[in-house]
């Protein structure tokens, strides 16, 4: 496996949840559409707990416009996705750019598949509700093997919020129109509500747990020079591969 495009994927679980599950609740009614040119940024903070060991923090910064996504993690590294497939990790320390084969990414599919990543696993609804950074949330479970481990989930969604059927036409256009969101949105359960993802824990063995938040979310028209690689940068064989959740 040559980079984890997976953890990417996970990390932007938040960027393409509302591309499977069960249909969505009727929203408060939003006079903007998909059509009117907008994508969306969310910001995220990621921590990682570890027995003896506690990462700091980590801040991305999603990006949605149409069918491309970037991600920028820290301002180390970013991912790039876009429409037509490819995908290319910047690390811009180094000012050097991976790039996948396709036979690298049939790898990283397969080996996905092999992880139980997306084994067939049914959510839960707890009952419990809360309000996460300005969002009413209620929490589902499912837990999963994968790599031989057992995780168990909590995944906090906000079903009803201002302007919630905007950001979902542009999550369900990404989704649809872009081969690599399939990757992430088959890590979820098929059963688990087609609501935003605020809150993301995954509970490792001996005590782990990784926590994804969305900070806020806003609507925004994304520059096409976030999709596109910086002429200085230099292709690199080996990816350095990012710290994952």
């Amino acid at each position: 496996m040559h980079v984890r495009f997976w953890v990417i994927a996970l990390m932007a679980i938040e960027a393409i949840a509302f591309s499977g599950g069960a249909e969505p609740p009727s929203t408060q009614p939003t006079t903007a559409s998909v059509d009117d040119g907008q994508g969306l940024v969310i910001e995220q903070m990621v921590t990682t707990k570890m027995p003896g060991m506690n990462a700091p923090p980590q801040h991305s910064t999603i990006y949605v416009q149409g069918k491309r996504m970037r991600i920028d993690m820290d301002k180390l590294v970013s991912s790039i996705a876009l429409e037509d497939g490819a995908v290319f990790t910047l690390t811009h320390p180094l000012k050097t750019y991976y790039q996948p084969s396709k036979s690298d990414m049939k790898e990283e599919d397969e080996n996905v598949k092999a992880a139980g990543l997306v084994s067939k696993v049914d959510a839960k609804a707890t009952g419990e509700r809360g309000r996460i950074n300005g969002f009413d949330v209620e929490a589902y479970v499912f837990e999963r093997d994968v790599f031989g481990q057992h995780l168990d989930y909590k995944v906090w969604l906000a079903k009803d919020f201002p302007e919630a059927e905007h950001v979902r036409a542009i999550q369900e256009a990404f989704a649809k129109g872009n081969p690599y969101a399939q990757m992430g949105s088959n890590m979820l359960p098929a059963n688990l509500p087609k609501d935003l993802i605020v809150r993301f824990e995954v509970g490792m063995p001996r005590g782990g747990q990784t926590i994804s938040e969305v900070t806020s979310i806003k609507f925004a028209i994304v520059e096409d020079s976030k999709f596109v690689l910086p002429k200085e940068y230099k292709l690199q064989k080996m990816p350095n591969t990012p710290a994952g959740p």
